[in-house]
């Protein structure tokens, strides 16, 4: 699953929307997961903080 991850000015997922979809299940997981995530700022030519959107794989492996 691929999910668009939308971040504020202090690297906190502010929200994301399912970019490729595998099933509603592994969609869903991905969106709740993706909330969970924590990055660094990303930092604009004027060398302040600035809100960005980035892609994101969520891989799932299936055991036994």
């Amino acid at each position: 699953v691929v999910v668009m991850i939308h971040l504020g000015v202090d690297g906190l997922v502010s929200s994301s929307d399912i970019v490729r979809p595998a099933s509603a299940a592994f969609d869903e997981a991905s969106k709740k997961v993706s909330a969970l995530m924590r990055f660094s700022p990303a930092i604009g030519l004027n060398g302040k903080p600035v809100p960005v959107r980035m892609p994101q794989e969520v891989r799932f492996r299936l055991t036994d």
